[in-house]
């Protein structure tokens, strides 16, 4: 009995010097807060700080505090300091202006455990590393002339969800399908058949559906809230029980199945180079030399090569599915705007083929569509957290290092300065007064990409991929709701912005669907 109560006593004075120590630090931060001008912005909890006023839609939450406090505030997310801005005239500051020292990201236990930590591209910090992988990026996995290589996959693949749908049309004719799941596969299948060259999504193949499971997973740990990654020296009391050790485990099932993976394309290397064909960028990757700092070639390290592929499927499959849906509910919510874009597409592609992607440039509405979709619903409504290298000024405001920043691309999005009628789905504001915004970093109003450094790399890919789906699913099929239905425009949020509750679409063949059915 004695050495139990020794026991319980020691484990409550360990929690009584972790919470004195919890509240020296937040009244040491409150003071230097006094010392150094910081942004304005709502009084924080001890220990907790501000978590408590983010919400389940923290981009909501934080766009409703902006009105009070304005575009730059300064908010404490447990003990990592934050800074949220909120328009077009901070984001060109922290994304043009300052750049250069806004560059770095925050650390993140499920990114460490998940996504290789640094050796990755979309989370490592800024630094030497980083710019490699970004110059592998631009100039071998995303260029233009890479991409052209892999059209014939990508446009197999929408072909393959068409047929998908019309053969669950033919089974039960005016009955919904759920499309928003074949979407989601499409992603997953387009960048797999780039990277890996197979499918993990519709494929009957047992290792492939184990990989789509363990994808599903990974996407889900990666989305979960985790109140340690922001009060760090508590980790180990407020941590869901066993999460740590899933973490882990899941990390441990991708490494091996990403390791497979590798070993299988370095044995097969010297077939393909002998039949001539068409590498992967998984071979890309592995056959991928640089300069080392003794002047010597190297490959990337097995770490990077796995890092880059494990951002990759995570950000370039959900991403784009989610902006698809998107537009659809809100042509399906005014209908005029579906008839219209389909109108175009009939115009300049016809009845009598399918729709290419080089159609794309000069289908002008459906681009708008496109654009006016990203601004009311970007796939990442905070964009991706930055991190302050060292301080800085910021507006005539202080930012300490190791500050995160944060993005508010949603808020920027219903700015009432910049948009007319903000809350309003109006393609044709881009063929009129916004003509020349485009989503490519130059124009801070529409960033749903990100700017300056750290802005996304596969642009040209997740526009195509977005764009090419969209027209092809307008060209194949009339779209409906079920009878008694309306579209409800709710958000959730989990690794992209969602819809709270994705409509099932009636969908009807149209004349050109023939042809998208013979397409191989």
């Amino acid at each position: 009995m004695e050495l139990g109560g020794n026991l319980y006593d020691s484990q409550l004075t360990a929690l009584l010097a972790m919470l004195l120590i919890a509240l020296f630090y937040y009244c040491y931060k409150r003071m230097q807060g006094r010392l150094l001008l910081l942004p304005p912005g709502p009084s924080p909890l001890p220990i907790i700080g501000n978590l408590h006023q983010l919400g389940k839609l923290s981009h909501q939450a934080l766009h409703e505090l902006s009105k009070k406090h304005g575009e730059i505030m300064y908010l404490r997310f447990g003990s990592i300091p934050s800074v949220v801005v909120s328009s077009t005239k901070m984001a060109t500051q922290v994304l043009n202006v300052h750049d250069h020292v806004l560059a770095s990201r925050p650390g993140v236990s499920r990114v460490k455990y998940m996504l290789y930590d640094k050796y990755g591209i979309a989370m490592a910090p800024y630094g030497e590393h980083w710019r490699l992988m970004r110059k592998i990026c631009t100039l071998e996995l995303f260029a233009p002339k890479r991409l052209k290589r892999y059209k014939d996959p990508r446009m197999q693949e929408v072909c393959f969800m068409l047929q998908s749908i019309y053969k669950e049309y033919s089974s039960k004719p005016g009955g919904a399908v759920d499309y928003t799941e074949k979407l989601c596969a499409l992603g997953m299948d387009i960048v797999s058949r780039m990277l890996l060259s197979k499918r993990i999504a519709n494929s009957f193949d047992r290792d492939s559906a184990d990989f789509r499971a363990l994808f599903d997973e990974t996407l889900a740990l990666l989305a979960t809230f985790n109140l340690g990654d922001f009060i760090p020296y508590l980790a180990w009391l407020i941590a869901p029980l066993g999460q740590q050790g899933r973490l882990r485990k899941v990390h441990q099932r991708l490494d091996f199945v990403l390791e497979k993976s590798i070993r299988e394309h370095e044995q097969h290397a010297h077939a393909k180079k002998d039949q001539d064909l068409s590498n992967d960028l998984l071979d890309v990757l592995l056959n991928i030399k640089f300069d080392g700092v003794d002047q010597t070639q190297h490959n990337l390290s097995r770490i990077s090569v796995k890092g880059v592929i494990a951002d990759l499927l995570t950000g370039g499959s959900h991403t784009s599915s989610s902006t698809i849906i998107w537009a659809m509910a809100e042509l399906l919510h005014k209908p005029t705007l579906l008839t219209r874009a389909q109108r175009e597409i009939d115009t300049i592609v016809g009845d009598s083929r399918t729709v290419d992607e080089s159609d794309i440039p000069q289908l002008k509405f459906l681009m708008a569509i496109v654009k006016e979709t990203f601004r009311l619903h970007p796939a990442a409504p905070l964009l991706v957290p930055h991190c302050s290298v060292e301080t800085c000024e910021l507006a005539g405001y202080t930012i300490p290092r190791g500050t995160q920043i944060l993005v508010n691309a949603w808020a920027i999005g219903r700015d009432p300065s910049v948009w007319q009628n903000p809350l309003e789905f109006n393609p044709d504001r881009f063929l009129e007064e916004h003509i020349h915004v485009d989503v490519l970093g130059h124009n801070m109003e529409l960033i749903p990409f990100g700017a300056g450094r750290r802005k996304c790399p596969a642009i040209g890919l997740g526009l195509c991929i977005v764009q090419h789906t969209l027209a092809c699913l307008l060209h194949c099929f009339e779209w409906r709701l079920p009878d008694g239905h309306k579209v409800d425009l709710g958000e959730t949020r989990k690794l992209v912005l969602g819809m709270r509750k994705a409509p099932e679409l009636v969908p009807t063949p149209r004349a050109t669907t023939p042809l998208y059915m013979k397409t191989p």
